[in-house]
């Protein structure tokens, strides 16, 4: 038997909880094929020996710069606890990495990272690739001018993709879900209840509803770009159910890149049965890869140069491509609804600790 031994914060982020949420659902799956999961919370720690143990990267979030000794001194213990060490980056971006994590683990692992590694080999304005595009080519700086750390071979070489974060409950229910997870430790809610079916009567043209505040000029500069096309105003914040209810009755989801490339509101997109339309994300890998440009979402460029063109082409031409839609909620389910879905989570945990 493989003991695996997951610690987590017990402020349980909500990225967290995505992460994890497979573990808790295959548990007896995983106990089946001979791995035995045990997740933990970092307060009040008590460990017994593992073969692996996964740390959550927001177990030392808040005290990774201040008390890096802190930060050593855990990764010692932990050592002592268990041979191998995997760091779990539960962050949204595909190019923010802390590279005084490296030395301390085995693995390095995130939930999407770029198809070109080498990349990783330059350094980046903001720590994230789209920052970067948006400083080198619209001169656009944010007040606190930040740049990624170069990584060598062999830190490139303990990077591994992980999973992302669409394992969970992504509909009005959600916050349920948190709170049983948070209360109960149960995930009691996992299998969607609630899809949207792509061919129903879908009354608004496009769904539109992000903020553009309290981000870096970089991250929002796109989110910007793309209200003021359609001229909205997301200044007031709508519950999950009258959220997802506008949701299901659009035809097109409007998702732009956020802290990360990969958006939950994606995901939401896939539940409610609207047609994706995102910036281009062929430069990442993710795990399970429900991104295919043209089959499961419509990418358009960085710049939105090529959106705002096409907003007449994609109203006349619904029902040609509703179909994306219907493609992206059939791979979708597939990993979540399917009776091959936790068999797929396994094969893909094995493939990470082997």
């Amino acid at each position: 038997m493989t003991k695996i031994t997951f610690i987590t914060s017990k402020k349980l982020f909500q990225n967290s909880i995505f992460f994890f949420t497979p573990l808790m659902v295959w548990k007896g799956l995983l106990y089946q094929e001979n791995i035995l999961i045990d997740i933990k919370f970092y307060e009040n720690l008590k460990l017994d020996h593992s073969d692996f143990i996964f740390i959550d990267s927001k177990v030392h979030r808040d005290i990774l710069d201040s008390n890096f000794e802190k930060v050593s001194n855990d990764f010692d213990f932990f050592r002592k606890k268990s041979k191998y060490i995997f760091y779990c980056d539960t962050g949204d971006s595909s190019c923010w990495l802390e590279k005084k994590i490296f030395p301390l683990v085995d693995k390095y692992l995130k939930c999407q990272l770029l198809k070109d590694k080498n990349l990783y080999k330059t350094k980046m304005y903001g720590k994230k690739i789209n920052s970067d595009y948006y400083y080198r080519n619209n001169d656009i700086k944010d007040p606190k001018e930040i740049w990624s750390e170069v990584l060598n071979d062999q830190e490139i070489n303990k990077l591994d993709l992980s999973w992302n974060t669409f394992f969970s409950n992504h509909n009005y229910l959600s916050p349920l879900n948190y709170y049983m997870i948070k209360y109960f430790k149960k995930n009691l809610l996992f299998n969607q209840l609630f899809y949207s079916n792509p061919m129903i009567k879908r009354p608004n043209d496009f769904f539109v509803k992000f903020s553009d505040k309290n981000y870096y000029p970089t991250i929002g500069w796109q989110r910007k770009k793309i209200l003021k096309i359609f001229k909205v105003d997301n200044s007031i914040k709508l519950n999950k159910f009258k959220y997802f209810n506008l949701m299901k009755n659009s035809k097109y989801c409007i998702s732009p890149f956020g802290w990360g490339e990969i958006a939950i509101r994606d995901f939401e997109c896939f539940v409610n049965g609207c047609v994706l339309i995102k910036p281009d994300v062929s430069h990442i890998r993710t795990w399970p890869n429900l991104f295919i440009a043209n089959t499961t979402y419509i990418p358009i460029k960085w710049d939105i140069s090529d959106f705002e063109q096409n907003i007449e082409y994609f109203k006349d031409n619904y029902l040609s491509l509703v179909n994306i839609a219907c493609e992206a909620q059939k791979i979708y389910k597939s990993h979540t609804n399917n009776s091959n879905s936790g068999k797929n989570f396994v094969k893909r945990l094995k493939d990470i600790i082997s």
